[in-house]
């Protein structure tokens, strides 16, 4: 079989893995096809960039953060270099990547990540779309992490149809959210 091949088996393989929980598994599956896609088609294209977003997202769920930054680094400009700016795989880079900073306590970055996010996701699938919510969530909570609890819940309120609102929801659930982590 071609190499390209192969190396799109493992890439499936390794993030079908990663996603298990079979971290261990999948590292040595995900270097060998970012190998093969390097052998194949350099150092620098989409292949690559999405193999290394799923090693990135692997190392920050395996609690290597120090990686996870390394490859989030390397993977983002690389998909926005290939990839509409706008798309979904960007967008979801974008989202993780900010995810892995505010766990790291980096809520500054994180709330610049998550906004980019959340703006793609409003263009691409549009302002309703579960993953633009989920976006605006993430950064709700990063910006409770900041210190600004009013934008916090203004970011979850703008989430949620204005009929289901009480004073004060927003607020209470945020910090039910903060207590869950």
């Amino acid at each position: 079989a071609p190499q390209a091949d192969i190396a799109l088996a493992e890439r499936i393989l390794g993030s079908e893995l990663y996603q298990s929980g079979q971290f261990d598994a999948a590292r040595p599956v995900l270097a060998r096809a970012l190998e093969r896609y390097r052998h194949v088609f350099g150092p620098d294209n989409l292949y690559v960039a999405l193999v290394l977003g799923h090693q990135a997202d692997l190392e920050s769920a395996a609690g290597d953060a120090s990686l996870a930054d390394r490859l989030y680094a390397e993977a983002l400009p690389m998909k926005e270099r290939y990839l509409d700016p706008d798309s979904p795989e960007v967008s979801y880079t974008l989202q993780r990547a900010g995810h892995h900073a505010r766990r790291q306590g980096r809520t500054a970055e994180a709330d610049r990540l998550l906004a980019r996010a959340e703006a793609n996701w409003a263009t691409g699938r549009g302002a309703d779309s579960q993953e633009r919510r989920l976006a605006s969530a993430e950064r709700a909570l990063a910006r409770y992490a900041l210190g600004d609890r009013e934008a916090a819940a203004d970011t979850l309120e703008a989430i949620w149809d204005r009929r289901d609102r009480t004073p004060g929801r927003s607020l209470a659930v945020l910090q039910l959210l903060v207590s869950e982590l």
